[in-house]
């Protein structure tokens, strides 16, 4: 790329807050603000916007009139870490488990307050249902988003619904029913129901990993089955779904 394009492309404000983060990060301690903006050869106008920005997002904190790093990028860095090693760790789990059961099964996050499709895995052999990676669906609609929810304390679960406007439309006997829902996922440690999204489909949900803001949710997908075989059919598939799980908290050195 020519020095032309690359000077058209530059970002100021983005740089600016990126010196900050990395010249803290050199220091090791706090510093003023008058001390940032010698240092990077900026005006203190300029860094006090920049300041400003980085405390409202957690990045650095304030202790009188000195500034300092917080651990959020660590936390960001982390997080990607643990995305990474929960999709290795599930992988290969997840492929047996969609070869044994004949249905697709996919490994969901709570990112941004919604729920995140990270990895799918569907059999070879079978047409099955597809969810696809990188699906976002309101954690309320959906049997892994009620697990994740089932997960979090009352008071986390309540703050992340009340600010979900599409929740707060619904009638309150729905929202009732969540949070009962929700509870039940929890006690059980599972849930296995007909789907609130999609008619004549059948969802099978377990958490994976650690409990709370970094827990993730396997969950089986397949057709609603006919007559009296739902029932033993189910509990088949409840067993493979539950073997997955356990197979993927071993690999995360979590049994």
């Amino acid at each position: 790329m020519s020095a032309q394009k690359q000077q058209n492309y530059q970002a100021p404000a983005l740089e600016k807050g990126l010196d900050i983060i990395e010249f803290l990060a050199r220091e090791h301690v706090s510093r003023s603000q008058g001390e940032i903006a010698d240092a990077l050869g900026r005006k203190q106008s300029e860094i006090y916007r920049m300041l400003s920005c980085l405390e409202r997002r957690g990045y650095i904190r304030r202790d009188g009139n000195l500034y300092g790093l917080t651990l959020r990028m660590y936390q960001v860095g982390r997080s990607q870490q643990l995305m990474t090693e929960l999709r290795r760790a599930s992988r290969v789990p997840m492929e047996r488990l969609a070869e044994v059961s004949g249905h697709s099964c996919h490994l969901s996050v709570q990112h941004a307050g919604e729920l995140l499709v990270t990895l799918e895995r569907m059999p070879s052999k079978t047409l099955c249902l597809s969810v696809g990676e990188g699906s976002n669906f309101p954690l309320w609609r959906t049997a892994s988003g009620k697990v994740l929810l089932g997960m979090m304390t009352p008071d986390e679960r309540n703050a992340l619904l009340k600010g979900d406007e599409s929740f707060n439309r619904l009638p309150s006997a729905f929202q009732k029913r969540v949070h009962q829902v929700a509870e039940l996922a929890n006690n059980k440690g599972y849930l296995a129901q007909s789907s609130d999204m999609t008619d004549g489909v059948y969802d099978i949900a377990i958490g994976v990993g650690i409990k709370g803001a970094e827990s993730a949710v396997l969950a089986l997908s397949c057709l609603a089955l006919q007559g009296n075989a739902d029932s033993g059919a189910h509990e088949t598939l409840l067993k493979q779904v539950q073997v997955c799980a356990e197979q993927i908290n071993q690999s995360l050195g979590l049994e």
